[in-house]
């Protein structure tokens, strides 16, 4: 863990920074059918590369047995840099699969 995380912190300090919800999983979002209409609980914000929120996401998700955990994590990359792309932002394609990677493993660590 301390290796990979003297790897990313630099690739992280380059993405865009702001702030992250921290605790985005299916307890705390509401939804009208397949719409997301709302978040709660935000005792977890803090300020930090927009892509970590999409790690956390990634790790929380992941935990159930319901999909695969590669194409789910992939859907909810695909899913966040369509959403950056649309608002005219770059994605960091290379950070956010470094979470992917992350959040994988951290999810099946003891």
């Amino acid at each position: 863990m301390r290796e990979h995380a003297q790897q990313v912190a630099p690739a992280l300090a380059r993405c865009k920074q702001g702030m992250l919800h921290g605790d985005f999983n299916d307890e705390n979002v509401l939804v009208d059918g397949e719409q997301m209409v709302g978040l709660l609980d935000f005792g977890d914000a803090l300020r930090g590369a927009f892509v970590q929120d999409v790690a956390i996401t990634i790790a929380y998700a992941v935990q159930h047995d319901r999909i695969p955990n590669l194409p789910l994590a992939a859907a909810i990359v695909r899913g966040y840099a369509n959403r950056r792309a649309a608002a005219g932002r770059c994605p960091c394609s290379e950070e956010a699969s470094g979470s992917v990677s992350y959040a994988c493993q951290a999810s099946h660590h003891d």
